[in-house]
């Protein structure tokens, strides 16, 4: 089965006109897998050329020029005949030959679906993204370990303040513990969304996990700083989201999409599909492969059931 999906934020469609429809919406997506651009995702799979193909071709002339003189009837009963022009013209350009090239191994292919599944599976790839965590998790510890450090100075250097002195200090830095900054919408904190976490809604309720997800990263009490969108009214057309420390209204429906298509992004990471074949039994793979074809299958009643589910989480949290 043939399979496209947006380099950007792992959106997969079964077909190219879903993606096609995604990559051309109002509100791009978020550049969850990478940080390009969404011309360079039409270029990848060839899709700037569909804008082409509505040009106009250029008019012909009606009368062409530098025609013969009139003769006279009596002379010449039959007018003379004029050249056909040999000169022929493409009425369709010529079309640009796509180059499928991987960007990590440089491997090219025939046809851009056969990259895109290659894509998914390219080890080089796969490689630079465990370099790519394996120095994120070094640069956590080396900032924890500072943090630590700048910690212990403090309350030393603190140690020779009155009593006065320090019961103000505490309360400034109770104070200053009550801030919350709020996260912008698409910059949230889920390193506490572990594989374990998502395995375990799996396993219970995989019909269910989306909205399970949003309602666990952005109303979670225990993550205040994601609590990053609501809606207030809901009759109207509009959502709330946090960005740039002030709150701004986007469209809702267009919204609560990228906010199913992101929490969906949580499923396709490597360690829950790996712990999905090592521990789930066979019913419960099924019922989740069920459910992952419904989506990948963009299933009418199924997406409209993920919708209402998700907006009833945000109204009920808001």
């Amino acid at each position: 089965m043939v399979e496209y999906i947006c380099n950007r934020c792992g959106y997969n469609a079964k077909q190219k006109i879903n993606l096609v429809r995604h990559l051309n919406r109002k509100n791009i997506c978020f550049p969850i897998l990478e940080d390009i651009s969404i011309e360079d995702v039409k270029k990848y799979y060839g899709f700037e050329h569909y804008s082409k193909l509505h040009q106009t071709p250029p008019k012909l002339h009606q009368n062409p020029p530098n025609l013969p003189p009139k003769f006279s009837t009596k002379k010449h009963q039959n007018p003379p005949k004029l050249e056909k022009s040999s000169t022929k013209i493409h009425q369709n350009p010529p079309k640009s030959q796509v180059i499928n090239e991987c960007p990590y191994c440089y491997k090219t292919f025939s046809r851009s679906d056969s990259l895109a599944r290659h894509y998914g599976r390219c080890k080089i790839k796969k490689n630079e993204n465990k370099n790519d965590k394996q120095e994120i998790k070094e640069l956590k510890e080396i900032v924890e370990k500072l943090l630590i450090e700048n910690k212990v100075n403090s309350i030393t250097n603190n140690t020779n303040n009155t009593n006065n002195t320090n019961n103000s200090h505490n309360t400034t830095n109770n104070m200053t513990n009550n801030i919350i900054n709020i996260n912008n919408y698409g910059d949230e904190d889920t390193k506490y969304i572990t594989s374990d976490y998502i395995l375990k809604l799996l396993k219970n309720k995989p019909a269910k996990i989306i909205p399970e997800l949003i309602k666990y990263t952005h109303f979670n009490d225990d993550h205040p700083e994601n609590q990053n969108i609501k809606i207030t009214n809901k009759k109207e057309p509009y959502i709330k989201v946090r960005k740039n420390d002030k709150w701004e209204l986007q469209d809702k429906d267009e919204t609560i999409s990228d906010l199913i298509d992101r929490q969906q992004v949580h499923l396709m990471d490597e360690d829950v599909e790996k712990k999905i074949e090592s521990v789930c039994n066979s019913s419960e793979k099924v019922n989740i492969e069920r459910c992952k074809g419904l989506y990948d299958e963009d299933d009418k009643e199924y997406m409209k059931r993920l919708y209402n589910e998700s907006e009833l989480i945000i109204i009920n949290n808001s």
